[in-house]
């Protein structure tokens, strides 16, 4: 029964009359009805109280075990229910029935209208009015293992970090609400048991009734993981407003009600409208389930709504419908759309149309593995159907960015396809492409000045020759074409408009560069700075300059001697490129090596002009430019008698240094393996920019890091989220390839040469003391010598022991940086393990479980007891481990007592 202001006066006297008369007037019936009085009064005094600080309040009644009445009650504005609804699945409420409530909008009266008029200001100017606000109302169950107040406490935290950002009001502050509820949705989903359900439930959507307050829409099926939140987000993405909502879940069966309003306040009474809603309702809700496939995932779940709108606006809507309700669709969607800014602005936002054709053989499970003979054969119609010049350059590169995006595509869907596979299918491409420009050209040139001649007469030919990761078979996503074009020899051509063969060659390499259009830069974009003397030199030398520019002791500095071990020759005269490869051979595997001084002063140059604030995947210290200029050393210094170094795959030589005895077995795979981790992060940083020169790290704590490494496969494992997971490895490959380096040659020719970390310390017997002196005085040491020679100490003489603390020390670094003496808890440790019987099962127990790591470091700096009750009874770690929720252990203190009563227990037969 709906109460009278007075009644509420009474109940709530701090709440003005205003507030009171708005709370009356501006909810329908159905509230009252809904609430006694004296709830109805605890709403109105929870209102009252809303700030910008405060934008909600949330009032909870636990009912049993896991039952919670949940009350939310904020500020109306676009999406917030959507924000809401995600809050809750993201923490694990899963609702069972609930009720939305929503301000009526206000009008102005007649006379208001009237009076504004009369003072000649505009009709449409309405008079301030107090905001509208929403009382949600949500009864279900907490799915976890923590109790309901833990839950209620972590619900109010997530709801009014989203809200007070959300009711900002500007779009980036939106957009970051949006980005939150999704992560904590994502979170949620990703660790659900798919097999308990059945995916895809179909569902029924009809439109129950049209009110003043708006469409009531009908929505039945099968209960779903984050149903409540697919539904509201489709909505809020057609910029549907919720006015009120009826939710009851009965045996796993939802019968919601949902009453909604255009941006305008009015209810939706187009039937083209209401239908393409429906659709999009259900697609979207669809797709949900399948958002923690997707590294960014709202991005993934906006792309799809567009995608979603743009389909089903077209006539022909309905061929499209089965192939995007199709369960393996939407996982495969989910990932694309989330993958790449790149792929989306170039390939898919407007074309989206074009998109299924593709995804569809992918889905059904053929994979992109085509031959260069079905690519040629392919390219070759294509030109032919071509009329005339303009229209052959348009269709060789429709045809290049078609292939790009179905082997990208193949990449982010297949399992199967690796990231070499990918490689090579790029580098295939990019070879037949660079091979048919460079033959468009020259027949466009031949045909107005005739064929290139000696001044014998002799035919001369000429050879495309690349390098670095073209030469290597190691292109990626969004990588640039290196190049070198070479001819045989000068002359004249012999047509009707002779011209020199310099000039010839000169201007096809320039139109091979018209003819190969990179969408955006760095990406297939053709590079041809290597060549002699760089932009000084000609775009395409004579074989002679070619010699006489490479040679030992010629113009060539070191390092672009040393670049010439990845060249390979990719189009052209295909005898002339191997008589080029013969020469290069003879040129680079000499006695006289390369100059290793003049390589380490190029390093060092190189890492001061491009050294930033966070880590470059490619040119910071210990990443892939020192592994791949340590690698390519030693197949020059090594290659004049060892034939089978000399290969410009930077992953074969390292096998073959393995299999030659260079390198150990051990090393051989931790550095192929190394290779391999930063050739995919470089290839994962791309796909985020969509550029091949922007590859410096995302700050660690950002969306862009966890999204980068959700790219790289990374979930979370052992209490270690992707992106945590993902710094972990990066420094340990860097401590690998920091020791290879300083193993196989001198650690100062890594530039900053005094960095590294604890695992650099361990892993590294050329570590000096400026190296020592600087990790360890980073941690806060103040006796490195002492600390570093019990850290050695923990090792033994094991090498499988050394690589299991090395990991487990780059793990440990941030607790024994906050611990209040790192050199107790290194010396303790150190004592600990020499009573162990098996380090490696200590070392492998900790690295299982984070946090009983970062418990271990603060015992061992900060309680005597429980060290020395630890070193009697080594066991008693693996009871800790097994007896407590270490996350949730609030101190070492607390510990400390359990164990006092724990010890005292075992010694007292009385209590035992």
């Amino acid at each position: 029964m709906k109460p009278t202001a007075d009644q509420l006066r009474t109940l709530c006297p701090d709440v003005d009359d205003r507030a009171i008369e708005n709370h009356l007037n501006r909810l329908g019936e159905s509230y009252f009805d809904r609430f006694a009085p004296t709830v109805v009064a605890a709403h109105l005094n929870a209102l009252s109280g809303l700030t910008a600080d405060e934008p909600c309040r949330v009032l909870f009644d636990s009912t049993e075990a896991h039952q919670i009445r949940c009350t939310i009650l904020s500020s109306d504005f676009p999406s917030v229910f959507s924000l809401i609804a995600g809050v809750l699945a993201g923490s694990e409420f899963g609702v069972t029935s609930g009720d939305i409530f929503t301000y009526s909008r206000v009008e102005p009266s007649v006379s208001q209208v009237k009076s504004r008029r009369r003072r000649g200001r505009s009709s449409r100017k309405a008079k301030a009015q107090a905001p509208r606000r929403i009382i949600d109302h949500f009864e279900g169950r907490i799915a976890s293992d923590h109790g309901t107040a833990e839950a209620s406490s972590r619900i109010v935290a997530r709801l009014k970090e989203v809200l007070t950002l959300a009711a900002k009001g500007d779009e980036k502050s939106m957009a970051a609400a949006r980005h939150r509820v999704n992560e904590m949705v994502t979170e949620q989903l990703a660790g659900i048991d798919r097999s308990a359900y059945r995916v895809l439930y179909p569902v029924q959507i009809d439109v129950a009734e049209q009110t003043e307050a708006g469409t009531w829409i009908r929505v039945v099926s099968q209960d779903t993981p984050a149903f409540l939140y697919a539904l509201s987000t489709a909505l809020s993405l057609h910029g549907l407003s919720i006015e009120g909502l009826r939710i009851r879940t009965q045996g796993g069966r939802i019968e919601d009600e949902i009453c909604v309003a255009d941006k305008d306040g009015r209810a939706i009474t187009d039937a083209q409208q209401l239908d393409q809603i429906k659709l999009s309702v259900l697609l979207t809700k669809q797709f949900t389930y399948f958002l923690d496939q997707a590294p960014d995932p709202y991005t993934a779940l906006s792309r799809f709504e567009h995608l979603s709108r743009q389909v089903l606006s077209q006539p022909e809507s309905g061929k499209w419908i089965d192939d995007l309700s199709d369960p393996r669709t939407m996982q495969d969607l989910a990932r694309v759309l989330g993958a790449s800014d790149y792929l989306w602005e170039d390939f898919i936002r407007f074309q989206a149309d074009a998109l299924l054709p593709v995804l569809k053989p992918l889905v059904s499970g053929e994979r992109f593995a085509r031959t260069r003979e079905d690519l040629e054969e392919e390219l070759d119609q294509a030109m032919a159907e071509a009329p005339g010049p303009g229209e052959h350059r348009k269709a060789l590169n429709r045809f290049k960015d078609d292939q790009i995006f179905r082997i990208d595509l193949d990449y982010i869907l297949s399992e199967a396809t690796t990231f070499r596979t990918m490689s090579e299918r790029l580098t295939m491409l990019a070879e037949l492409v660079v091979d048919r420009a460079a033959r468009t050209a020259y027949e466009a040139l031949a045909d107005r000045h005739g064929h290139p001649r000696t001044q014998d007469g002799r035919e001369v030919t000429y050879a495309a020759l690349g390098l670095g990761k073209l030469g290597g078979m190691a292109l990626g996503y969004a990588s640039d074409i290196e190049l070198i074009f070479v001819y045989s020899e000068g002359g004249q051509t012999d047509g009707g408009e002779p011209i020199p063969n310099a000039a010839f060659f000169e201007r096809m390499v320039q139109e091979i560069g018209h003819i190969v259009e990179a969408k955006q830069e760095g990406i297939f974009h053709i590079d041809l700075r290597l060549r002699p003397y760089g932009r000084e030199g000609p775009l395409c030398c004579t074989l002679e300059a070619f010699s006489d520019y490479y040679r030992p002791g010629g113009d060539a500095h070191a390092l672009e001697r040393l670049a010439l071990v990845r060249m390979r020759p990719v189009g052209g005269d295909t005898e002339f490129g191997e008589h080029i490869r013969i020469l290069r051979d003879q040129l680079i595997y000499t006695d006289q090596g390369i100059d290793r001084e003049a390589l380490r002063e190029a390093r060092h140059r190189q890492y001061e002009e491009r050294r930033t604030s966070r880590p470059n995947a490619k040119f910071s210290q210990g990443t892939l430019v020192d592994l791949e200029q340590a690698v390519q050393l030693l197949q020059v210094e090594l290659g004049r008698t060892r034939p089978d170094l000399r290969t410009p795959r930077i992953h074969e030589s390292i096998l073959r240094l393995g299999e030659t005895g260079v390198l150990s077995e051990d090393e051989s795979r931790e550095l192929d393996g190394s290779y391999t981790f930063l050739r995919q992060l470089i290839n994962g940083l791309r796909m985020l920019r969509g550029s091949a020169r922007d590859l410096v790290l995302p700050e660690t704590d950002s969306d862009d890091y966890m999204f980068l490494a959700r790219r790289l496969g990374y979930t979370r494992k052992r209490g270690l989220g992707p992106a945590h997971r993902l710094r972990l490895d990066f420094e340990w490959h860097r401590a690998l390839i920091r020791c290879f380096v300083a193993r196989h040659f001198d650690r100062g020719m890594l530039p900053n040469a005094d960095a590294g970390s604890l695992a650099d310390l361990v892993l590294s017997e050329e570590a000096g003391v400026g190296l020592r002196d600087r990790v360890l005085g980073e941690l806060g040491s103040t006796e490195p010598a002492e600390t570093l020679r019990h850290l050695r100490t923990m090792v033994g003489d094991n090498d499988v022991t050394r690589q299991e603390l090395a990991r487990l020390l780059i793990m440990a670094t941030d607790g024994l940086r906050g611990c209040s003496s790192p050199d107790l808890a290194v010396a303790r440790w150190a004592r600990y393990v020499e009573e162990l019987s098996d380090r490696n099962a200590h070392f492998e127990s900790l690295a299982k479980d984070p946090a009983l790591l970062g418990l271990w470091i603060r015992l061992l700096a900060e309680s005597d007891f429980l060290f020395e009750a630890l070193v009697k009874r080594p066991a008693m770690l693996s009871w800790i481990q097994a007896a407590w929720k270490i996350d949730e252990l609030d101190s070492v203190e607390t510990l400390e007592q359990t164990l006092r009563s724990f010890a005292d227990a075992m010694t007292d037969p009385a209590r035992r």
